[in-house]
């Protein structure tokens, strides 16, 4: 069982003022997961937060502030449990500066 992600979803969504709201359903077996970004279209990431604590089964969220100061059309958000064995990935967005 996977992680569902809520926000970003749609492709073309749009980030400003260098804050985004992620949000997901948590699947029932998982109790801790890693959130990573890529400003390039999944070549490279870097760890937003990890061992992140989550509700099993609930919506959860997280409100990231320090999203980079870098202007980017093919930004990627990836949801993963902490065993590293299911992964969840968002449609490309825009991050604008």
């Amino acid at each position: 069982m996977t992680n569902k992600l809520l926000n970003p979803v749609k492709e073309g969504f749009t980030v400003a003022n260098g804050m985004i709201e992620i949000k997901w359903i948590g699947s029932n077996d998982i109790r801790s997961i890693k959130l990573e970004y890529s400003d390039n279209g999944g070549k490279s990431w870097i760890t937003i937060i990890n061992n992140y604590e989550v509700i099993p089964g609930k919506e959860n969220k997280f409100i990231w502030n320090g999203v980079p100061d870098k202007s980017t059309r093919i930004a990627l958000i990836r949801i993963s449990d902490t065993g590293g064995i299911y992964t969840v990935t968002s449609k490309r967005f825009v991050v604008e500066r």
